[in-house]
């Protein structure tokens, strides 16, 4: 599946080799979209610009964008989510909010809301930027569908039925945690949440 996957954004990317960098944003936010990427992430190299998505915890190579459209890609990509353009010597983070076309379904027309988390590094060759992709619309509207074993669920409905207590939920990044909690939320019941 991961090399039809490669061969699909490499096709599409020789169309538009050199359009414009917010078009070539786009177009990769809409593909690791499309793939349930949780990040894509923008590395600047010698021979120019990789890009990686995650896909399930893992860092995929995707593709290297030309050297000429590096810089151009990291700055739209500032512009887009409100950082600071002048400043590349520190790290910066910001966020971008559009409607995006799912590119399997862009015929058919099918939005889908996505709010994005970037965040931005100094490093040798340039900036790398990292987009996080928080899609609107939660998927797992039960906790059936998170991916607990039996014994897991049952013992976590038990926890979260308690009148009182305290539930820690940790994991690494794109985990699920936040998938869990708003799952978990019920409208009877007040919660409060640090994260």
């Amino acid at each position: 599946m991961f090399s039809s996957f490669k061969k699909l954004v490499t096709k599409q990317s020789s169309k538009p080799r050199f359009s414009a960098p917010t078009f070539q944003i786009k177009r990769l936010i809409s593909i690791a979209f499309d793939y349930k990427a949780s990040d894509i992430h923008f590395e600047p190299k010698s021979d120019g610009l990789k890009v990686r998505f995650r896909i399930d915890g893992i860092l995929r190579d995707i593709q290297t964008l030309p050297l000429e459209i590096s810089r151009p890609i990291i700055v739209a990509l500032k512009v887009m989510s409100n950082i600071d353009i002048a400043e590349s010597r520190k790290p910066q983070d910001g966020r971008i909010g559009e409607e995006y076309y799912n590119s399997n379904s862009y015929k058919a027309g099918l939005l889908k809301k996505i709010d994005m988390r970037v965040s931005t590094l100094p490093c040798l060759g340039g900036e790398k930027a990292v987009i996080r992709l928080l899609p609107k619309d939660n998927p797992f509207s039960k906790l059936e569908f998170l991916g607990f074993s039996e014994n897991a669920l049952a013992r976590y409905k038990n926890w979260i039925s308690q009148t009182q207590g305290l539930i820690i939920l940790t994991g690494p990044t794109g985990s699920g945690k936040t998938s869990t909690l708003n799952t978990t939320l019920r409208r009877d019941v007040q919660l409060s949440t640090e994260e």
